[in-house]
C-alpha cells in the first residue's frame, strides 16, 4: 500500500492553491481538487513510500534526506504541459505558506490519514515587559 507524508497548508495558502486548481479545471486540465470522488486538500508532499507492513514502520526510511521530494501537486494526467504552465503562470508564485500539521496519508484515496503533528493556530503569546 502506498503512503505519503503530507504537510497541510495554512488557510491563506490553501485558498491560493484552490484558486489555481479552479483555473486549471476551467481550462479542461484536471486539477487535484477536481478529481471526481477525491477529497484532496492543498498540501506539500514530502515523501511517498510503499509499505506492506504497518506504515509507521516505514516512516523513518521515508524521512531520509535522499528520500524526500517535496512538492505540491496541482494537476494530474497533463498532456499539454505548456497550456498548464500558462495557466499557473497567471498566479503569483512562489506561494508563502505555514505548515498546519503533518499527516501520514494512504494514497491514492487520501481518505485514511494519521496525524503525525498537529499545529495549534490562534495561540497568543504574552509580551513580558
Amino acid at each position: 500500500m502506498p503512503y505519503a507524508i503530507e504537510l497541510p497548508l495554512d488557510e491563506r495558502a490553501d485558498q491560493q492553491i484552490r484558486q489555481i486548481w479552479a483555473a486549471l479545471d476551467e481550462q479542461g486540465i484536471t486539477s487535484v481538487g477536481g478529481i471526481p470522488g477525491a477529497d484532496y486538500h492543498p498540501h506539500v508532499t514530502l515523501s511517498v513510500f510503499e509499505s506492506s507492513r504497518a506504515p509507521l514502520a516505514e516512516l523513518i526510511g521515508a524521512l531520509r534526506p535522499d528520500a524526500l521530494l517535496p512538492h505540491c501537486t496541482l494537476a494530474v494526467g497533463v498532456t499539454d504541459k505548456a497550456r498548464a504552465l500558462d495557466v499557473v503562470a497567471r498566479f503569483r508564485t512562489p506561494i508563502s505558506a505555514a505548515v498546519a500539521g503533518a499527516d501520514l496519508v494512504e494514497i491514492p484515496s487520501g481518505h485514511t490519514s494519521f496525524p503525525l503533528i498537529t499545529v495549534r493556530t490562534g495561540a497568543s503569546t504574552a509580551k513580558q515587559g
